[in-house]
């Protein structure tokens, strides 16, 4: 099968009914930091030392962002109550001190927020699972067609965001560490530090383990490093649309706003309905970055309006597909080498990539739209060549485990089997490993099994193997010898 194919026919089985009501208040506080930060980011025209206040405030999240991945996990969430409480204060000094001490009180609310960010990535990568990650980003791509797109274009909504709106992400910020947080033991949100040494065992790229059992799973270090790159690469053409084609004023926003929703719309059914790899909306922001450049460049009103409609899906289906990819792939590895390495990367895309692109688009002059065009060219052309290598570790592969549930009662005696096992070995299984343990001791053939649970044949594979790693077995024939139950063919 090709890498096209094969991508095609991966599924994401996702669905509503995997977020959990027990979540909520956790699934809430990545979407409330990003969009309280967002709406303190702004241009409030000073400089310090000939670098506008914009850049400084990336810089000074990106830094903290950057000191978050060495905060000891036991300190963090004290740090982090400490932190709202400093944003908060910066709010209200914000409304009542002289325009020409906003800088530094921008630049500390900036460190403050950097460092709540860390800790809502921690929260998001380790505490919620595939479908409860990808509702938050939708939450947050929701605020921004509303918000950023549609009501930022009327000068009183834009103060009432900019001055006030932010307290309410604050206060629920404030509630949720305060009062939801009251536990912040790293058990309590499945968070792994990685002992000395690193990654041990075995060294085959579709199943690495850390000490303790930990596994990388499918995607190995390969798959991470790939899944970082789709990050940066998603990050590069972002910062392309903010400055390159947004700048340029080619972009209408009522349709901008439509073309966001359809985005939106494309993202649920995809992913929700038809449980789809996440490998379709990413190609589908690959091509509608493609169309839409090409159609802004051509100047035209018709062209405007449909370039617009594409590049508002693009944005969203974009950002959805990225943040998914790294949470997922994160939440897979469980360990906290992934989200150092994440906060390192954002600290050199915010604190230096992002500047520079700035930097050079200014100068760029009216041949915005030709650069963001010949860019996006470039860009699917590195994704076409990199496709089987995407295929094999990240779109292709079997790592997302949720979805259709097993009804036990037709197999009482298997399931109570590998349920007692599960808990008196202590084994750690996941939901979806504790379903192939009960039906592979029933002896039903791997199909039959990828049948009853309405999952691919190499999902089947992925899960069997862990499921052997975790019993210390190499085969179903060891499997039946070591539960004793008759061998079937």
């Amino acid at each position: 099968m090709t890498a096209f194919g094969q991508s095609w026919r991966t599924r994401d089985e996702l669905s509503f009914r995997n977020i959990r009501s027990s979540t909520w208040g956790t699934l809430l506080i990545f979407p409330a930091v990003v969009i309280m930060g967002d709406l303190r980011f702004v241009d409030i025209g000073q400089e310090l030392f000939g670098v506008g206040s914009f850049t400084l405030e990336l810089t000074f999240y990106s830094f903290a962002m950057l000191v978050s991945a060495f905060i000891p996990r036991a300190r963090f969430l004290s740090i982090v109550r400490a932190a709202i409480i400093v944003e908060i204060a910066a709010f209200v000094l914000a409304l009542i001190v002289p325009a020409s001490l906003l800088l530094p009180i921008y630049l500390i609310n900036a460190f403050a927020y950097g460092l709540c960010c860390g800790y809502g990535l921690l929260l998001f990568f380790f505490s919620l699972n595939n479908a409860e990650r990808l509702f938050s980003l939708m939450v947050i791509v929701f605020y921004y067609i509303v918000c950023v797109e549609w009501l930022w274009q009327y000068e009183a909504a834009r103060y009432f965001m900019i001055q006030f709106l932010p307290f309410m992400p604050a206060a629920y910020l404030c509630f949720a560490f305060f009062v939801l947080m009251k536990d912040g033991s790293r058990r309590r949100h499945g968070i792994q530090d990685e002992p000395p040494g690193g990654m041990t065992g075995n060294t085959d790229d579709s199943v690495q383990t850390y000490p303790g059992g930990k596994s990388v799973n499918q995607i190995g270090a390969k798959g991470m490093t790939v899944v970082f790159l789709i990050y940066v690469i998603y990050t590069i053409m972002e910062r392309l649309y903010t400055y390159v084609v947004y700048e340029a004023g080619f972009v209408t926003n009522t349709i901008l706003v439509l073309g966001g929703l359809t985005g939106v719309v494309i993202c649920i059914v995809i992913q929700f309905v038809l449980n789809r790899s996440v490998w379709i909306p990413w190609s589908i922001f690959l091509i509608c970055a493609l169309l839409s450049t090409g159609l802004l460049s051509v100047g035209s009103p018709a062209a405007a309006g449909i370039g617009s409609l594409l590049y508002g899906a693009a944005q969203h289906l974009g950002y959805i597909a990225a943040f998914y990819l790294v949470g997922g792939t994160a939440n897979l590895s469980g360990s906290m080498q992934f989200f150092r390495i994440y906060c390192l990367v954002e600290f050199v895309l915010m604190g230096f990539v992002s500047p520079i692109l700035g930097t050079l688009f200014a100068g760029i002059g009216s041949h915005y739209n030709y650069i963001a065009f010949g860019v996006v060219i470039v860009v699917i052309c590195i994704m076409l060549v990199l496709q089987p290598v995407l295929s094999k570790y990240v779109f292709g592969s079997a790592w997302v485990s949720e979805l259709n549930t097993l009804d036990e009662r037709k197999y009482p005696e298997a399931a109570a089997e590998a349920a007692e096992a599960d808990r008196t070995e202590d084994l750690g299984l996941t939901a979806r490993e504790k379903q192939v343990f009960t039906l592979l001791l029933t002896g039903m053939p791997k199909k039959q099994i990828a049948t009853e649970l309405k999952i691919s044949n190499p999902t089947i594979n992925f899960h069997a193997n862990n499921l052997y790693r975790k019993l210390n077995i190499q085969s179903r024939v060891e499997l039946f010898a070591k539960y004793h139950v008759p061998e079937h063919e």
